[in-house]
C-alpha cells in the first residue's frame, strides 16, 4: 500500500469519525415546539435518547402529533430542513389555546428486503408516542395525528386505533410513491396499491385532509378513494395557493385553514364524548 493510499484511508476515518461525533451531539428534534414550560420534552432541547413525557394537567391539554414527511426514503430524514417544519396554521394554535404539537422525528428507512414498509415503522413511531402521552394521562379524546406527505401518509395507515388512542387526524398532502408522473412499477405500481389496499379494509378512518390541487402527488380527486369509503368520517378541503406539495407552508389561505382545524377539534371533542 503506498502512502497516499494510507493517508487517505486515514483521511476518510477521521472523518468517518468526525461526522459520527457532530451526529451524537446534534439536538434531538422529536418533541413539544416552542418555549412552553407546561410539557416536555422540548424540541431541541436535549441531545441523545428522547425523555420521558411529562405535561402539565394533562387531562385539559389537546395534543397534536405531527410527523413529517420524507425525501429518499433510503436515508435519515433531515428533520431540520425548513420543508419539515410543523406548519403556522398549526404552530398559531398553541399560542392562545390549551394546544401543544408534538413533533415526532422518524428514524424509519426504508432497508427491508420489499419497499415501503418503512412507513409502517412510522406507524410503530407513532403508536409509541400515543402509549406515551396516554401514559403520562392525556385523553385519547385530546390526541389528534397530523403531518405532511408521507407523514400524513403514516398517519392514514395509523387508523387501526383511531377512537382508542387518539381521536382523528388533521393532515397536510397526504403522499406516498413517488409524484403521479413517475408510474414506477414496484412505487406507483405495487406498494401504493398495497398501501390503499390496506386503508379500505380498516374499520374506519376519521380524518380531515387538506390537498392541493396542483399538488404532483395526490390531488384532491386522487384522495376521493378514502371519501367513496368513508363518507361520513372524511372530510377533503382542496384548493389551489400555486405552491403544490408545500401548500401547506405557504397557505394562501391560512386564516382559514387555522378556523377549519379549530371548528374541527371542538366537533371531534364533542362527538367523541
Amino acid at each position: 500500500m503506498n502512502s497516499n493510499r494510507f493517508l487517505l484511508i486515514i483521511l476518510i476515518l477521521i472523518t468517518s469519525f468526525l461526522l459520527l461525533g457532530i451526529s451524537k451531539n446534534k439536538s434531538n428534534k422529536t418533541g413539544f415546539i416552542g418555549d412552553s414550560n407546561k410539557a416536555g420534552p422540548l424540541s431541541e432541547s436535549y441531545k441523545g435518547e428522547v425523555p420521558e413525557i411529562y405535561i402539565e394537567d394533562p387531562e385539559n391539554i389537546v395534543v397534536i402529533i405531527y410527523s413529517h414527511g420524507n425525501g429518499d426514503p433510503t436515508e435519515f430524514e433531515n428533520c431540520s430542513a425548513w420543508w419539515n417544519d410543523v406548519p403556522d396554521s398549526l404552530k398559531d394554535l398553541t399560542i392562545k389555546r390549551e394546544i401543544l404539537v408534538f413533533y415526532l422525528c422518524s428514524s424509519a428507512t426504508d432497508k427491508h428486503f420489499k419497499p415501503g414498509l418503512w412507513v409502517f415503522d412510522r406507524v410503530i413511531e407513532i403508536e409509541e408516542i400515543l402509549d406515551k402521552l396516554i401514559l403520562a394521562g392525556v385523553k385519547p379524546n385530546n390526541i389528534f395525528l397530523s403531518g405532511h406527505s408521507a407523514g400524513a401518509w403514516s398517519s392514514l395507515l395509523s387508523m387501526e386505533r383511531v377512537g382508542l388512542k387518539f381521536n382523528s387526524a388533521i393532515i397536510f398532502a397526504p403522499a406516498c410513491c413517488g409524484p403521479r408522473y413517475e408510474r414506477h412499477p414496484i412505487w406507483r405500481g405495487r406498494v401504493r396499491p398495497l398501501h390503499v389496499h390496506k386503508m379500505l379494509g380498516m374499520d374506519r378512518i376519521e380524518a380531515l385532509i387538506f390537498a392541493y390541487s396542483d399538488d404532483p402527488y395526490n390531488r384532491p380527486e386522487d384522495l376521493m378513494f378514502l371519501k367513496d369509503s368513508y363518507l361520513d368520517s372524511i372530510e377533503i378541503i382542496g384548493y389551489n395557493c400555486g405552491q403544490e406539495h408545500l401548500t401547506h407552508l405557504k397557505d394562501c389561505r391560512l386564516e382559514e385553514t387555522k378556523e377549519k382545524i379549530i371548528d374541527y377539534i371542538r366537533y371531534r371533542q364533542l362527538g367523541n364524548r
